[in-house]
């Protein structure tokens, strides 16, 4: 859990004006309303709809055609029961404050369980916003905070034991055992470079080793600090909500929220069967 009092003290005022302007499950549907009349998700397909919405109602109505539209419908909320949880966390991260499930948790008052999945779901709407221009680099690089299992993880085997398996493709570029350690600064300067010229000389020529390398070790510093460590099968999920938490200009104040509004929902087998790729993103380029 955070100890900075930066931090501290910004979470305090960000969930303050969270409680101020979402107290209620009644004021999160409206809340989630008003955001749908703002970014024009509204589900009405009439020339001339007429709109109305009763607060506190999770439904809305167009008097004009009489269809009723749930306003979590086709959206990332669609059939989540505490939505005021699912905001609260949109919320955070659109300010840029991190938060760890345990802590999350408490501050809603729901099951651990629910909010790491409400954190995954998050996450996985984040990542697909890591295009193809996106600069990626091998998991491997991020090896140092790999310490949680999952149902990927060899029998009695550490967790980094799942590198195994797809670090055929970068064995020439270093060994699997010698990322059980710390890599220095200038090893890892080397080894980015080497990779980003052998993959693509275009990405090399465009962005920096020194860019790369400062990336890694932010999204090491951000993981360790929030989380302690993850799985290698939930890396890219953590390596996406890295992104939002450093990037203020692409996931400033409702880009997160309209994200979600945008997204479809995601089945829990979605995420049971997610394995991030041998090959993760950090972070995407400016636009």
């Amino acid at each position: 859990m955070p100890t900075n009092i930066d931090d501290d003290n910004l979470f305090v005022e960000a969930w303050q004006s969270f409680n101020e302007e979402v107290p209620s499950e009644q004021a999160a549907a409206d809340y989630l309303f008003d955001s749908l009349v703002i970014y024009n998700k509204i589900a009405c397909a009439c020339n001339q709809p007429q709109i109305i919405h009763k607060p506190g109602d999770r439904f809305y109505s167009c008097q004009n055609c009489k269809k009723v539209s749930w306003v979590t419908s086709g959206t990332l909320f669609a059939g989540v029961v505490k939505l005021r949880a699912w905001l609260g966390l949109v919320w955070l991260k659109e300010r840029g404050i991190a938060i760890s499930a345990v802590r999350f948790s408490r501050l809603v008052e729901i099951a651990q369980s629910t909010a790491l999945n409400i954190q995954k779901r998050l996450s996985m709407v984040l990542e697909t916003q890591l295009d193809d221009s996106t600069p990626i680099v091998p998991a491997q690089f991020l090896s140092q905070i790999i310490i949680k299992r999952s149902k990927e993880t060899p029998a009695q085997a550490h967790p980094r034991g799942e590198f195994e398996e797809s670090s055929e493709e970068f064995s020439q570029l270093l060994g699997f055992d010698q990322w059980l350690n710390d890599t220095s600064e200038l090893q890892l300067a080397d080894l980015v470079a080497t990779y980003l010229h052998n993959r693509d000389s275009m990405v090399a020529s465009s962005l920096t080793v020194a860019a790369i390398c400062a990336a890694i070790r932010g999204a090491i510093t951000y993981i360790r600090f929030n989380f302690h460590g993850v799985s290698r099968k939930c890396l890219q999920l953590y390596l996406a909500s890295f992104w939002c938490h450093v990037d203020r200009v692409r996931w400033s104040h409702g880009t997160v929220l309209l994200a979600c509004l945008e997204h479809p929902p995601i089945r829990y087998k979605s995420i049971v069967e997610y394995v991030s790729p041998a090959s993760v993103r950090i972070f995407a380029l400016p636009t």
